[in-house]
Protein backbone atom coordinates (compact mmCIF):
# COMPACT_ATOMS: atom_id res chain seq x y z
CA UNK A 1 0.00 0.00 0.00
CA UNK A 2 2.66 2.15 0.76
CA UNK A 3 4.36 1.71 -2.09
CA UNK A 4 1.06 2.49 -4.24
CA UNK A 5 1.32 5.99 -2.46
CA UNK A 6 4.46 6.52 -3.48
CA UNK A 7 3.94 6.03 -7.08
CA UNK A 8 0.79 8.26 -7.05
CA UNK A 9 2.38 10.81 -5.28
CA UNK A 10 5.12 10.56 -7.65
CA UNK A 11 2.52 11.08 -10.43
CA UNK A 12 0.73 14.00 -9.27
CA UNK A 13 3.72 15.77 -8.79
CA UNK A 14 4.66 14.96 -12.30
CA UNK A 15 1.71 16.17 -13.57
CA UNK A 16 1.52 19.25 -11.76
CA UNK A 17 5.19 19.80 -13.07
CA UNK A 18 4.00 19.71 -16.64
CA UNK A 19 1.02 21.64 -15.99
CA UNK A 20 3.64 24.25 -14.45
CA UNK A 21 6.04 24.45 -17.84
CA UNK A 22 2.68 24.70 -19.90
CA UNK A 23 1.89 27.69 -18.15
CA UNK A 24 4.79 29.07 -17.92
CA UNK A 25 5.40 28.16 -21.57
CA UNK A 26 5.88 31.40 -24.05
CA UNK A 27 6.38 31.04 -27.91
CA UNK A 28 9.09 31.33 -29.87
CA UNK A 29 8.34 34.67 -31.92
CA UNK A 30 10.42 32.93 -35.60
CA UNK A 31 8.44 29.86 -35.14
CA UNK A 32 5.28 31.11 -34.57
CA UNK A 33 6.28 33.50 -37.77
CA UNK A 34 7.31 30.66 -39.85
CA UNK A 35 4.63 28.37 -38.46
CA UNK A 36 1.64 30.89 -39.57
CA UNK A 37 2.97 31.77 -42.64
CA UNK A 38 3.59 27.72 -43.84
CA UNK A 39 0.10 27.61 -42.95
CA UNK A 40 -1.39 30.73 -44.93
CA UNK A 41 0.24 29.28 -47.81
CA UNK A 42 -1.59 25.47 -47.15
CA UNK A 43 -4.67 27.45 -47.36
CA UNK A 44 -3.45 29.72 -50.55
CA UNK A 45 -2.24 26.71 -52.25
CA UNK A 46 -5.41 25.04 -51.73
CA UNK A 47 -7.64 27.71 -52.84
CA UNK A 48 -5.78 28.30 -55.81
CA UNK A 49 -5.88 24.56 -56.94
CA UNK A 50 -2.24 23.61 -56.53
CA UNK A 51 -1.13 21.09 -54.60
CA UNK A 52 -1.66 21.39 -50.60
CA UNK A 53 -2.89 19.12 -47.36
CA UNK A 54 -5.95 20.95 -47.55
CA UNK A 55 -9.10 20.23 -49.76
CA UNK A 56 -10.21 23.22 -51.46
CA UNK A 57 -13.34 23.02 -49.48
CA UNK A 58 -11.42 22.80 -45.94
CA UNK A 59 -9.77 25.79 -47.23
CA UNK A 60 -12.80 27.37 -47.81
CA UNK A 61 -14.10 26.53 -44.29
CA UNK A 62 -10.50 27.99 -42.61
CA UNK A 63 -10.68 30.86 -44.52
CA UNK A 64 -14.06 32.36 -43.72
CA UNK A 65 -15.14 32.30 -47.22
CA UNK A 66 -19.01 31.25 -47.95
CA UNK A 67 -18.65 30.14 -51.81
CA UNK A 68 -16.50 30.29 -54.85
CA UNK A 69 -17.18 30.92 -58.31
CA UNK A 70 -15.34 32.31 -61.62
CA UNK A 71 -16.80 34.87 -62.92
CA UNK A 72 -19.03 32.93 -65.56
CA UNK A 73 -20.87 30.91 -63.35
CA UNK A 74 -20.85 34.08 -60.87
CA UNK A 75 -22.82 35.93 -63.40
CA UNK A 76 -25.13 33.00 -64.36
CA UNK A 77 -25.78 32.31 -60.96
CA UNK A 78 -27.64 35.69 -61.41
CA UNK A 79 -29.24 34.79 -64.61
CA UNK A 80 -30.85 31.76 -63.18
CA UNK A 81 -32.73 33.72 -60.36
CA UNK A 82 -32.80 35.19 -56.99
CA UNK A 83 -33.29 31.93 -55.45
CA UNK A 84 -30.01 30.48 -56.80
CA UNK A 85 -28.32 33.41 -55.72
CA UNK A 86 -29.69 33.68 -51.65
CA UNK A 87 -29.08 29.95 -52.30
CA UNK A 88 -25.07 30.19 -52.97
CA UNK A 89 -24.19 33.74 -52.03
CA UNK A 90 -26.91 35.77 -49.46
CA UNK A 91 -24.65 36.96 -46.77
CA UNK A 92 -21.49 35.21 -47.14
CA UNK A 93 -17.89 35.72 -48.61
CA UNK A 94 -17.96 34.77 -52.24
CA UNK A 95 -14.22 33.87 -53.33
CA UNK A 96 -14.94 35.23 -57.55
CA UNK A 97 -12.07 34.52 -59.81
CA UNK A 98 -11.67 35.63 -63.44
CA UNK A 99 -9.88 37.43 -66.19
CA UNK A 100 -9.92 41.08 -66.12
CA UNK A 101 -10.86 42.93 -68.39
CA UNK A 102 -10.63 46.50 -67.57
CA UNK A 103 -10.65 49.01 -64.26
CA UNK A 104 -12.54 52.04 -64.30
CA UNK A 105 -14.53 54.37 -61.48
CA UNK A 106 -18.47 54.14 -61.64
CA UNK A 107 -20.60 57.08 -61.65
CA UNK A 108 -20.76 56.89 -57.40
CA UNK A 109 -16.94 57.33 -57.70
CA UNK A 110 -15.94 53.69 -56.78
CA UNK A 111 -13.42 51.48 -58.45
CA UNK A 112 -13.98 48.62 -59.73
CA UNK A 113 -12.73 45.55 -62.05
CA UNK A 114 -14.07 44.42 -65.04
CA UNK A 115 -14.25 40.49 -65.14
CA UNK A 116 -15.27 38.97 -68.44
CA UNK A 117 -17.93 36.52 -68.18
CA UNK A 118 -18.55 35.49 -71.18
CA UNK A 119 -17.28 35.75 -75.19
CA UNK A 120 -19.79 38.35 -75.22
CA UNK A 121 -20.54 41.78 -73.59
CA UNK A 122 -21.73 40.52 -70.46
CA UNK A 123 -19.28 41.01 -67.41
CA UNK A 124 -19.28 41.06 -63.12
CA UNK A 125 -18.57 44.09 -62.33
CA UNK A 126 -16.24 43.36 -58.46
CA UNK A 127 -16.19 47.26 -56.57
CA UNK A 128 -13.54 46.57 -54.81
CA UNK A 129 -12.66 48.23 -50.78
CA UNK A 130 -10.85 51.48 -50.18
CA UNK A 131 -7.62 50.07 -49.61
CA UNK A 132 -7.59 47.76 -52.78
CA UNK A 133 -8.80 51.14 -55.19
CA UNK A 134 -5.38 53.01 -54.07
CA UNK A 135 -2.96 50.58 -55.81
CA UNK A 136 -5.02 49.87 -58.69
CA UNK A 137 -1.76 50.39 -61.12
CA UNK A 138 -0.84 46.56 -60.21
CA UNK A 139 -4.19 45.73 -62.15
CA UNK A 140 -3.65 44.83 -65.84
CA UNK A 141 -6.40 43.92 -68.53
CA UNK A 142 -5.68 40.28 -69.34
CA UNK A 143 -4.71 39.58 -65.45
CA UNK A 144 -6.24 36.88 -63.53
CA UNK A 145 -7.32 37.74 -60.31
CA UNK A 146 -9.04 35.65 -57.14
CA UNK A 147 -10.95 38.18 -55.13
CA UNK A 148 -13.43 38.14 -51.95
CA UNK A 149 -16.74 39.76 -52.19
CA UNK A 150 -19.84 40.11 -50.94
CA UNK A 151 -22.76 39.60 -53.26
CA UNK A 152 -24.37 42.33 -55.48
CA UNK A 153 -26.88 42.84 -57.92
CA UNK A 154 -27.64 42.27 -61.55
CA UNK A 155 -28.29 45.14 -63.90
CA UNK A 156 -28.83 44.82 -67.53
CA UNK A 157 -25.70 42.96 -68.68
CA UNK A 158 -23.68 43.73 -65.96
CA UNK A 159 -23.47 41.46 -62.26
CA UNK A 160 -21.87 43.25 -59.36
CA UNK A 161 -20.29 42.35 -56.65
CA UNK A 162 -19.41 44.70 -53.80
CA UNK A 163 -16.52 44.79 -50.85
CA UNK A 164 -14.04 43.13 -53.18
CA UNK A 165 -10.60 42.77 -51.78
CA UNK A 166 -7.42 40.45 -53.31
CA UNK A 167 -7.47 37.13 -52.05
CA UNK A 168 -4.31 37.28 -50.42
CA UNK A 169 -5.02 40.18 -48.79
CA UNK A 170 -7.97 38.58 -47.20
CA UNK A 171 -5.79 35.45 -46.24
CA UNK A 172 -3.36 38.53 -44.52
CA UNK A 173 -5.93 39.73 -42.96
CA UNK A 174 -6.54 36.38 -40.91
CA UNK A 175 -3.03 36.20 -39.86
CA UNK A 176 -3.18 37.17 -36.40
CA UNK A 177 -6.18 34.79 -35.73
CA UNK A 178 -4.15 31.68 -37.38
CA UNK A 179 -0.74 32.84 -35.08
CA UNK A 180 -3.32 32.28 -32.01
CA UNK A 181 -4.24 29.21 -33.23
CA UNK A 182 -1.01 27.83 -33.60
CA UNK A 183 0.19 28.95 -30.50
CA UNK A 184 -2.28 27.01 -28.30
CA UNK A 185 -1.84 23.77 -30.64
CA UNK A 186 1.87 23.91 -29.88
CA UNK A 187 1.29 24.55 -26.36
CA UNK A 188 -1.03 21.81 -26.43
CA UNK A 189 -3.94 23.19 -25.58
CA UNK A 190 -5.79 23.02 -28.78
CA UNK A 191 -5.97 19.56 -30.78
CA UNK A 192 -5.46 20.02 -34.60
CA UNK A 193 -5.82 17.56 -37.40
CA UNK A 194 -2.64 15.32 -38.03
CA UNK A 195 -2.49 16.54 -41.99
CA UNK A 196 -1.79 19.73 -41.12
CA UNK A 197 -0.64 19.90 -37.63
CA UNK A 198 3.06 17.61 -38.62
CA UNK A 199 3.66 19.84 -40.91
CA UNK A 200 2.51 23.38 -38.68
CA UNK A 201 4.86 21.96 -35.99
CA UNK A 202 7.64 21.57 -37.88
CA UNK A 203 8.01 25.03 -39.58
CA UNK A 204 7.46 25.93 -35.97
CA UNK A 205 10.42 24.12 -34.73
CA UNK A 206 12.36 25.03 -37.83
CA UNK A 207 11.53 28.70 -36.95
CA UNK A 208 12.97 28.04 -33.70
CA UNK A 209 15.88 26.32 -34.63
CA UNK A 210 17.34 29.28 -37.07
CA UNK A 211 19.57 32.09 -36.14
CA UNK A 212 18.28 35.66 -37.14
CA UNK A 213 18.59 36.50 -40.25
CA UNK A 214 18.20 33.07 -41.76
CA UNK A 215 16.65 33.90 -45.39
CA UNK A 216 13.83 31.22 -44.75
CA UNK A 217 12.99 33.54 -41.90
CA UNK A 218 13.46 36.83 -43.90
CA UNK A 219 10.79 35.84 -46.77
CA UNK A 220 7.23 35.76 -46.79
CA UNK A 221 7.55 32.16 -48.70
CA UNK A 222 8.35 28.88 -46.57
CA UNK A 223 9.79 27.20 -49.48
CA UNK A 224 13.06 27.95 -47.97
CA UNK A 225 15.21 26.86 -51.01
CA UNK A 226 18.48 26.56 -49.24
CA UNK A 227 16.87 24.93 -46.34
CA UNK A 228 18.35 21.33 -47.67
CA UNK A 229 21.58 22.24 -47.69
CA UNK A 230 21.88 24.05 -44.54
CA UNK A 231 20.67 20.76 -42.62
CA UNK A 232 23.32 18.93 -44.40
CA UNK A 233 25.76 21.23 -43.96
CA UNK A 234 25.01 21.78 -40.39
CA UNK A 235 24.63 18.88 -38.10
CA UNK A 236 24.29 21.15 -35.25
CA UNK A 237 21.31 23.16 -36.86
CA UNK A 238 19.57 19.31 -37.82
CA UNK A 239 20.48 18.08 -34.40
CA UNK A 240 18.59 21.23 -32.75
CA UNK A 241 15.64 20.95 -35.27
CA UNK A 242 15.32 17.47 -34.02
CA UNK A 243 15.53 17.68 -30.39
CA UNK A 244 13.08 20.60 -30.54
CA UNK A 245 10.53 18.86 -33.36
CA UNK A 246 10.99 15.96 -30.16
CA UNK A 247 10.24 17.54 -27.72
CA UNK A 248 7.54 19.28 -29.89
CA UNK A 249 5.49 16.20 -30.86
CA UNK A 250 5.54 14.64 -27.35
CA UNK A 251 2.93 17.37 -26.29
CA UNK A 252 0.99 18.07 -29.27
CA UNK A 253 -3.05 16.54 -29.55
CA UNK A 254 -4.40 15.74 -32.70
CA UNK A 255 -8.42 15.61 -33.49
CA UNK A 256 -9.88 12.28 -34.95
CA UNK A 257 -9.88 11.96 -38.62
Amino acid sequence: MRRLWLLLLLFVLAAAAHAQNKASWTPNPAGLRLATSAYLEEISEALYGRSSPLSFREALLIARIGAAASARQYAADFEAGEQVVNDKYRGRRVMLSGVIRKHHQDASGKLSLSLAAQSGAAEVVARLEEDEALDMGRFKPGQRVALVCQSGLKTGMRTTAQQCVLLSRHLEALRPRFSADIEAFVAGRKAWPRKTGEGVAFFYALGSSLKPGAPCLQFPSTQCPDLEAALRDDPVLAADLRRRLTELQAGLRFSPP
